[in-house]
């Protein structure tokens, strides 16, 4: 209970925090800017500030930019969907630089973009071809494939499992980076493995993401990595929960917010974290990065695409669970994030290029 009331405390002061800074960056402020200072505004999607998801993180690289670059920054929260359009136009004619994530807000960029020329945006996990526009995305199956190689290491059944939402691009490659990095720890340490994959063709069903949990690890499975979203692997995460708190199922996600959700109260005590970690996309970095851009006078349009060179993709600290990983795969893993950023490892972000994938042999 005393861990519970330590991090509601954090957390109330991390909003505290937030909005102080939201009411700082105001556009009062901005009209008392020095002329020099350079302006930042957050457009959020329809789920604002506070959703533990895709806005928060992106804020968090917005305040970076506020601490170390000196910027002003605001943000506009949108409550409808058909407010995004007027509320870029809002920001882009008070901003030097607005920021915004998620494909949903495309087609209001494509139409606001070219009439604010001036303006540069910085837009995550989207694409606008605009001479005024940088788009960040990630290169998920790197992280896919250090969630493979700790899954694999972690599994004391032999049985590991993935489930997606619909098969797209990009859940293509969670599914076959985490293949890959199953088969890589395979051959360096010889342990046999299977995967069991599963696809609910929701994102966002969190009934079907614990009924496809729950006949995987009925098969045996005692490891799953969930790539459907927050919906669906809220489902994932009440199937392990349900388990024995003495057995070892985990669930490996995309949100490291989830991981505190995903605590046991036994008691008085609090039993294993059941998220061993997180596949993070770094939108922190990418807003950084792409605030940095400007004031550096290298903002270079187009598609940026952010891996685990980049700091744009990695997993989380495992703040519950570190206690109970060996100490071999943490040191596998900083091996392995070596040979990826020395381009020594390729990870496959689809079928076609699983097929021939050949994993290393580390000495």
């Amino acid at each position: 209970m005393q861990r519970r009331k330590k991090v509601r405390r954090v957390k109330i002061l991390i909003f505290v925090f937030c909005f102080l800074f939201v009411l700082v960056g105001g556009y009062e402020v901005f009209s008392q800017a020095d002329a020099k200072q350079l302006k930042v505004v957050l457009v959020t999607d329809v789920n604002g500030l506070g959703d533990k998801s895709k806005n928060d993180f992106t804020w968090d690289g917005v305040i970076k930019a506020y601490r170390e670059l000196k910027v002003k920054v605001g943000v506009l929260q949108p409550a409808k969907e058909d407010e995004y359009e007027k509320t870029l136009k809002k920001a882009a004619g008070d901003a030097d630089v607005v920021v915004l994530v998620g494909p949903q807000m495309q087609n209001s960029l494509l139409r606001v973009a070219p009439r604010y020329s001036k303006t540069k945006f910085v837009f995550i996990e989207g694409k606008v071809n605009q001479p005024n526009v940088v788009c960040y995305s990630f290169k998920v199956e790197e992280g896919a494939f250090l969630a493979g190689l700790l899954a694999a290491r972690m599994s004391e059944t032999g049985k590991v499992g993935f489930i997606g939402g619909v098969s797209d691009q990009q859940t293509q490659a969670f599914e076959f980076g985490y293949r890959a990095g199953i088969i890589t720890y395979q051959k360096n340490v010889q342990k046999e493995l299977e995967v069991v994959s599963s696809y609910t063709g929701s994102v966002e069903d969190r009934d079907k993401g614990k009924k496809v949990a729950l006949q995987q690890i009925k098969q045996g499975v005692d490891i799953i990595f969930g790539a459907a979203g927050d919906g669906c692997n809220d489902g994932l995460i009440e199937a392990v929960m349900e388990q024995p708190a003495d057995k070892k199922y985990y669930a490996i996600v995309l949100n490291p917010h989830k991981e505190w959700e995903a605590m046991q109260p036994i008691g008085e005590h609090w039993a294993i974290g059941r998220v061993l970690t997180s596949v993070v996309r770094r939108y922190d970095m990418a807003a950084f990065y792409g605030i940095k851009s400007v004031i550096e006078d290298k903002f270079t349009p187009g598609m940026h695409i952010l891996g685990v060179s980049e700091r744009g993709i990695d997993l989380s600290e495992m703040q519950y669970t570190i206690e109970y990983v060996p100490t071999d795969i943490l040191e596998f893993l900083s091996k392995i994030k070596k040979e990826i950023i020395a381009g020594h490892i390729e990870v496959p972000k689809n079928k076609e290029e699983y097929k021939k994938f050949k994993p290393v042999t580390l000495k």
